[in-house]
């Protein structure tokens, strides 16, 4: 899949977890927002409880444990 940049602003914390993080957890990062993004643009009608499991169920099939979630968000 190819990637493109954008512009996105988000909440002082989230933008310091995020410079703080590893290479390797920044990607995840972004994973998970693409998955987020597409799936809030082909689900206008869902109700989010249910956009987040899938998304939840989505970012576990790519490798993210709550191990893992645990160490980007501390």
């Amino acid at each position: 899949m190819t990637t493109e940049t954008i512009i996105i602003e988000v909440d002082s914390e989230a933008a310091k977890l995020f410079r703080n993080a590893s290479p390797a957890e920044q990607e995840k990062m972004q994973g998970l927002v693409s998955i987020l993004l597409r799936e809030l643009a082909q689900s206008q009608a869902r109700p989010l409880r249910e956009i987040v499991t899938d998304i939840g169920g989505k970012a576990k099939d790519r490798g993210m444990t709550p191990e893992i979630l645990s160490s980007i968000l501390s």
